[in-house]
């Protein structure tokens, strides 16, 4: 079944045979683009564990017979975020657990519970291209890209607000992206050995100057941190 807000681009939830997937990216027109996570009998083509999954549901909720397409390795893939690419097509960011396998191309780097996966497909659902980014340097906190992900279209492409841990570690990044995938890290945003210590985005935002804008909560206090363009921190605001 299918709920929604009252909103005039509602989120949408797509309850299925194997679990609750949530529909992340809203079109106009007669239904809805779908990317979410799903397995087992959701999916036409399943690679592993989770994959990432999209499909077209219309204006009833109902999946369009044939339309679906999943994305993803031999491990757990979860799409946490998409957006409408400037081209019409879209781009689905998430964390993933999978090497080379399915129609995931890159091995899972050493060290790596997990990774940032970006997957860019057409307005069919055709793979165009994929990214893969880890945390694993002596640059970055080693470990798991977790699942708080958000993404915005940007002048240039694309830019990503993500939080990383190794167990004990915990930080948070900005990834931009151009159109084709090629993708600069910003230095850490936050850093803490405490998971209530760092910047949790939800969401981000590119301004009409150019400077980037990402919301979300460092703990229980609602945080607004200001960057450049090319991801480097101006100034942080919080509000208790």
């Amino acid at each position: 079944d299918l709920a929604s807000s009252g909103a005039e681009n509602p989120v949408l939830i797509y309850k299925n045979t194997s679990g609750t997937v949530d529909v992340i990216a809203s079109v106009a027109g007669n239904g809805v683009i779908a990317p979410g996570n799903a397995a087992g009998n959701d999916v036409t083509i399943g690679y592993g564990q989770y994959d990432y999954w999209f499909c077209k549901l219309d204006k009833n909720g109902q999946k369009i017979p044939n339309s679906d397409v999943t994305y993803g390795g031999a491990s757990y893939d979860y799409s946490i975020s998409a957006l409408k690419a400037t081209d019409g097509g879209y781009l689905i960011c998430g964390t993933s657990y999978s090497g080379a396998t399915g129609n995931k191309t890159s091995a899972l780097p050493a060290y790596n519970g997990s990774v940032l996966w970006m997957v860019k497909i057409d307005s069919g659902g055709v793979l165009q291209w994929q990214k893969q980014l880890g945390f694993n340097s002596s640059q970055y906190y080693s470990g798991t890209v977790s699942t708080d992900i958000v993404v915005c279209t940007t002048l240039n492409g694309y830019a990503i607000a993500l939080t990383t841990s190794d167990g004990s570690s915990y930080a948070t990044y900005v990834v931009l992206s151009d159109v084709n995938g090629n993708t600069t890290v910003s230095p850490q945003l936050s850093a803490s050995y405490s998971s209530s210590g760092i910047l949790v985005p939800h969401t981000i935002i590119q301004l009409a100057n150019g400077n980037l804008l990402v919301g979300g909560q460092t703990g229980s206090t609602a945080t607004e941190m200001l960057l450049t363009s090319t991801g480097i921190e101006i100034s942080t605001k919080q509000y208790t």
